[in-house]
């Protein structure tokens, strides 16, 4: 549906139209790796018990970290799970940012989705920045720790921010636009002086950065005059990988 969506809005909308086949891909690309992330994220509302357990056990993620836990723990360690039920928030996922706090001080703040450029958030920077050490400043005294991240959601139109949760600092946790194997960057993360990263421009191919599934899903929405830009970028991106896995099957015979 949000592809059906953007492929109208695209098809009547006269300012993408006068542009080159080239510039268009890359809109349509980047609006739906948007509309991808979208989607995962409704896809995790549900009504009641039965669909909480089946989302749970379908997946990947969970089953990676049981796995794990299981696999460095001992006989004797003591396995426990617990489930939280929340309260479903609407929210565009695109505006969420996970923050990073070192020694109690806000070093770095970044895009949560890197998988797309959002035009707004390039223009309200120092919105987000503000909103997040207004928060900061009102829960820091409330968390018992020094070094952690604080991923966060932002309504541009309200300018109201939301906590999501507490994790682990890096290199546990993701840093996204940061790399933790950059020492520039883990220099910032620890120590700052404080940074935000967003996605400047239009990537180029983003799709390929999203699982195998999705790419198949997109592949059939694309318009047709954009058939052959959108595809080949796919069909590389999977040529490299049975490349790849050829590779794999002649060195392993």
């Amino acid at each position: 549906n949000y592809l059906l969506q953007l492929n109208n809005q695209f098809l009547n909308n006269p300012e993408i139209q006068n542009q080159n086949l080239q510039e268009q891909a890359k809109e349509w690309e980047n609006s739906a790796s948007i509309c991808s992330v979208r989607a995962f994220c409704n896809c995790l509302c549900v009504s009641n018990s039965e669909q909480a357990i089946d989302l749970l056990c379908q997946s990947e993620r969970i089953f990676t970290d049981i796995t794990r836990i299981k696999l460095i723990s001992d006989e004797n360690d003591k396995f426990e799970i617990k489930v939280i039920a929340r309260k479903w928030l609407n929210f565009d996922p695109m505006w969420e940012f996970r923050a990073f706090v070192f020694n109690r001080q806000l070093t770095g703040c970044t895009q949560y989705f890197k998988v797309a450029f959002v035009k707004q958030i390039k223009e309200n920077k120092q919105m987000i920045v503000d909103l997040l050490f207004e928060l900061f400043n009102l829960i820091q005294s409330k968390i018992l720790v020094d070094n952690y991240t604080l991923d966060i959601v932002i309504c541009p139109n309200t300018r109201k921010i939301w906590l999501i949760e507490l994790n682990p600092p890096p290199p546990a946790a993701g840093q996204e636009l940061f790399d933790w194997s950059n020492l520039k960057d883990r220099e910032i993360l620890t120590n700052g002086p404080f940074e935000l990263r967003v996605v400047e421009d239009l990537l180029v191919s983003p799709i390929v950065n999203l699982n195998s599934n999705m790419r198949k899903i997109i592949g059939e929405m694309v318009p047709q005059q954009l058939k052959n830009l959108v595809i080949t970028n796919n069909q590389n991106d999977n040529n490299n990988q049975n490349n790849q896995n050829n590779n794999q099957t002649n060195n392993n015979q």
